[in-house]
């Protein structure tokens, strides 16, 4: 699909086509299947979300919010590696709240295999570091999650928000640095 024709699909979602989603899902599924998995594979193995989940988490959260902000394939994608983090970290928040319960809620299928304290505090820790960081700049933030958790180029980034490859570098190293930071805390 050439990108006017994906920018034209964006507009019919955005008119409240109801066949749009279901065009769109079929479009990207497999390019959101890769996100997520590229996301899970960070995280450690023996994670109890499934990327299939995931995918269609992120995509019921964005569709519930009807029309999306974008109107590129490129943001698009940016846009759905943010809901994945998101779903990613409030799915960590519940189990170490389910954790701590007295009445553990039982866990699906999905869910059923054990995942390590370790990476339900480091999945909270990159959330918090996150939410800090876009409490003093959101555009690191936006660069961050483009970056690493959509996986796109330095050149896709910059297309995207109208900046130079090497400023997109600048801003990726400067927002390393604040999340290094807010996880040593």
């Amino acid at each position: 699909m050439e990108p006017a024709d994906f920018g034209h699909l964006l507009s019919q979602i955005e008119r409240k086509d109801p066949s749009a989603w279901d065009r769109l899902m079929a479009l990207v599924y497999q390019d959101l299947k890769r996100i997520a998995h590229g996301q899970m594979a960070r995280i450690s193995p023996g994670q109890t979300l499934s990327t299939t989940v995931l995918v269609h988490e992120a995509f019921e959260k964005l569709a519930a919010q009807g029309g999306l902000p974008v109107r590129e394939r490129t943001g698009f994608y940016a846009l759905c590696a943010c809901a994945m983090r998101q779903i990613i970290v409030d799915h960590y928040r519940r189990r170490s709240a389910d954790k701590r319960s007295p009445d553990l809620v039982a866990l699906a299928e999905h869910e059923s295999r054990r995942v390590s304290p370790d990476i339900d505090n480091a999945l909270m820790a990159l959330g918090r570091a996150l939410d800090l960081l876009a409490s003093h700049d959101e555009r690191l933030v936006e660069v961050f999650e483009m970056r690493y958790f959509a996986g796109l180029t330095d050149a896709q980034i910059g297309q995207r928000l109208d900046l130079s490859e090497r400023t997109v570098q600048r801003l990726a190293a400067r927002a390393r640095s604040w999340i290094a930071t807010g996880l040593d805390d």
